[in-house]
């Protein structure tokens, strides 16, 4: 559902960015939802190049995606009050796709991916120097196709694809401050590539992933207590969507079920429960990004 919505003070809305259609083209589309009308509005979309397999963090009030298909070097800003794009800094090598990013304090991280190979590499954005720097390298094995979360100000990485297992039920958490990485518990479930995740409230949820059509998996992690628990099943599998919260909603947008799908669902915590939304613009995409701004 297309159209324009009633400004509200303090609004936040859901930025669905790139990624590849049914016919695998890549696209430039940037779409916003907003939770309080139930509808889309179509943005301005990606000024650079079309891509897919990029990676998502919302830092400083600003959306960033990076990297990207083909080995695509860029970084670029969304600012949502102007629906003006910027080109920053490019990612450091090496270039990569299919990698995983978070937002800790003031800064975006991203971590892992592939370069023609599973890369291990942890790199830091600084908005305010528009400049990258090399943190310390994830733990073994190296993968990409994860999804990131942030909780209590540190990176949580887990899933995946890695050379060897294939696929990883590992969960990891990057301290930025510290510099450093610890093993947590796995998640649970199946071991799968391209969940989605996001964090509400205090906890992280990590949704769906796959290997074929993806599963209909929603687990909470609780950080305190270092442990998942699996909450109400999403109706329709899923994986190579994207996620983020809103609200302190849930929301979990297009990616592959049976197909290419433009399907979106909210996740409400308190009642432990899904509902369908308005359906993501034309066309269904899948391999983009969300983020809340």
């Amino acid at each position: 559902l297309l159209g324009e919505w009633v400004l509200r003070s303090n609004s936040t809305r859901a930025y669905a960015c790139a990624g590849d259609d049914a016919a695998s083209t890549r696209l430039s589309d940037c779409d916003a939802y907003s939770s309080l009308d139930n509808l889309w509005l179509a943005r301005t979309s990606l000024p650079f190049t079309p891509r897919e397999y990029h990676a998502a963090a919302t830092v400083q009030g600003d959306g960033y995606i990076f990297g990207g298909n083909g080995g695509i070097q860029n970084c670029d800003q969304y600012a949502s009050d102007s629906d003006a794009w910027t080109g920053k800094a490019n990612i450091p090598a090496p270039l990569r796709a299919k990698m995983s990013a978070s937002p800790i304090n003031d800064r975006g991280y991203i971590y892992g991916g592939t370069s023609g190979g599973w890369v291990l590499d942890c790199d830091e954005y600084d908005p305010q120097a528009n400049s990258w720097a090399n943190m310390t390298d994830m733990p073994t094995p190296a993968r990409g196709e994860a999804t990131a979360m942030t909780l209590y100000g540190q990176g949580y990485v887990a899933a995946g694809v890695a050379s060897s297992p294939s696929y990883v039920l590992d969960c990891d958490a990057f301290d930025p401050v510290a510099d450093t990485w610890s093993a947590k518990t796995d998640i649970l479930g199946v071991e799968r590539s391209y969940p989605s995740s996001l964090s509400i409230g205090n906890d992280g949820y990590v949704l769906g992933g796959g290997s074929n059509y993806g599963t209909t998996l929603c687990s909470k992690y609780v950080v305190s207590t270092n442990t998942w628990t699996a909450k109400r099943e999403a109706y329709q599998r899923r994986y190579r969507g994207a996620a983020t919260e809103v609200g302190g909603v849930g929301y979990w947008f297009g990616g592959w079920t049976e197909a290419v799908t433009d399907t979106c669902v909210s996740y409400d915590v308190p009642s432990d429960t899904w509902a369908d939304i308005a359906s993501l613009p034309s066309p269904a995409r899948r391999n983009f990004s969300a983020s809340a701004i």
